[in-house]
């Protein structure tokens, strides 16, 4: 069984595009489709691609440095999963 149905992974999708048609620098709405390509779709280097925009978008947006870990762990990227964790719990902990 999935984590969740097809249909809410089509509207995230769906809400993540939209919202980058009316502002390609969010790096939240970047995020979200970086997950959903790492994660639903399994497209690494698409996901790769765009939560490296997501982080130029907002620098300061601890959940996509998180995402992005997960990737590279998955992807056997260890010392650079390691970085962006460590960088996500910087901003946590700092507040930016």
């Amino acid at each position: 069984m999935k984590a969740f149905p097809e249909e809410n992974i089509r509207a995230a999708r769906d809400y993540a595009m939209t919202a980058l048609k009316l502002d390609d620098t969010l790096g939240e709405a970047h995020a979200a489709l970086g997950f959903i390509l790492s994660h639903y779709d399994w497209k690494w280097q698409a996901a790769e691609e765009e939560f490296k925009q997501a982080l130029r978008g907002n620098p300061s947006y601890s959940t996509g440095y998180l995402w992005y870990s997960d990737l590279l762990l998955a992807r056997g990227r260890f010392n650079e999963a390691s970085e962006k964790l460590r960088r996500a719990h910087d901003i946590d902990r700092s507040g930016r």
